[in-house]
């Protein structure tokens, strides 16, 4: 049976880190891990027997990389990337499986998305220093993902969460090496915790209804 009040408890987790994060930065350890972690039990609830364990393994390395991104240290922001890069292949062979083909008017979106993440690592390669191969390898990790989301066919929630997901990261990697703007940080959070749920709730439209218990 649908948690309808699932939404609502949700996005007062994100709000509360978003107040965290500009006022008590420490509370993040807690707040920050609690958004993904309450979606991951959100999903296990909702799935029943129709667990993916694709899914959950996904959930399970955002988690991680939510964690790691909390410090700031160069090793621990590798780490987090490298959680991350797990997550978004894991999602995109999981969308891989759901496409029928490259084909069709979203095949400009498709091609759209692969020349911003080419523009996006022409242009700023120098700023990501010795870290350019690694944000190069996640940056056409995640444009995949992308892809493989708008060519599936589970639902449009997933192809909406999977654009603001590269929105987020994109704006994440633009304030980490270029800008520092203090006021990225909440776009970065909102685009995030927007993406994830989506993504999990157009997968879940997959489940029968009769197999969700």
């Amino acid at each position: 049976m649908k948690f309808r009040g699932f939404a609502i408890i949700y996005f007062i987790l994100a709000g509360a880190d978003l107040w965290a994060m500009h006022t008590y930065p420490g509370l993040r350890m807690i707040t920050k891990p609690l958004i993904i972690s309450s979606l991951l039990i959100y999903y296990i609830m909702e799935a029943g027997n129709y667990q993916r364990p694709a899914i959950l393994m996904a959930l399970i390395f955002a988690l991680t990389g939510d964690v790691f991104l909390l410090f700031d240290s160069v090793l621990f922001f590798q780490i987090g990337l490298a959680s991350f890069l797990l997550m978004q292949l894991i999602y995109a062979f999981y969308f891989k499986r759901r496409v029928t083909g490259l084909v069709g008017p979203r095949l400009f979106l498709s091609v759209a998305v692969v020349l911003i993440a080419i523009i996006f690592n022409v242009l700023f390669r120098d700023e990501f220093g010795n870290l350019a191969i690694p944000v190069m390898l996640y940056t056409a990790a995640i444009t995949f993902m992308v892809v493989m989301a708008i060519h599936q066919k589970i639902s449009n929630l997933i192809l909406y969460g999977a654009l603001l997901f590269m929105l987020s990261d994109l704006c994440l990697a633009y304030q980490k090496f270029i800008s520092q703007q203090a006021s990225l940080d909440q776009l970065v959070m909102i685009s995030y915790v927007l993406a994830q749920y989506l993504i999990i709730e157009g997968v879940l439209a997959e489940v029968p209804p009769s197999k969700a218990t």
